[in-house]
């Protein structure tokens, strides 16, 4: 296998400046389109502010640990034998399978199913237990998903023929004979 592109998302310094700059503009239009109806009509209560701010707070980061742990499990769906790890660097969390092998399709999947899992999972939540904070939540874990988006985009653009290796800073493509 002939290496086609390495790419090292943790220590590039430009790329994560762009996608802290994405993560806010996604955030933005999410909550943006969040004041909108559906989601609006309802007459969302309210808890006092510093418990809205902790309950921000802490669901971020439960909602964070879950987006990881929803990578980890695809990865084991695709690879039963790879290794999965899981980080925290460069004020990015991460999971990672290092050196295991997937069809792109696979490694999309991977990438794209914390946002469609949780984002469903919150807007349901969010349809019947209407806290206000709820639509920052959600506004918020579709932002910090820039990373996951951002391997869709790179997915996308590379030719059909390439494995998808994942490594503890980023991705290697391969090609295939």
């Amino acid at each position: 296998m002939k290496v086609y592109r390495e790419l090292n998302l943790l220590e590039d310094e430009k790329v994560i400046k762009k996608l802290n700059i994405a993560a806010l503009v996604i955030m933005a239009i999410c909550y943006g389109v969040l004041l909108l109806p559906p989601f609006n009509q309802h007459n969302f209560q309210s808890i006092s502010f510093l418990l809205e701010i902790g309950a921000i707070i802490i669901s971020f980061l439960v909602i964070v640990i879950i987006h990881e742990g929803i990578h980890g499990i695809f990865f084991k769906i695709f690879n039963l034998k790879g290794q999965v790890k899981f980080g925290f660097k460069n004020g990015m969390a991460y999971a990672t399978s290092p050196g295991s092998l997937y069809p792109k399709w696979q490694f999309f999947m991977i990438s794209i199913a914390p946002f469609v899992l949780l984002t469903t999972g919150l807007l349901l939540i969010m349809n019947t237990w209407p806290y206000a904070w709820l639509r920052l939540l959600v506004a918020a874990h579709s932002g910090a998903c820039a990373g996951d988006f951002y391997w869709c985009y790179l997915l996308l653009k590379t030719p059909k023929n390439l494995l998808v290796e994942d490594t503890e800073v980023g991705l290697t493509f391969h090609e295939v004979g």
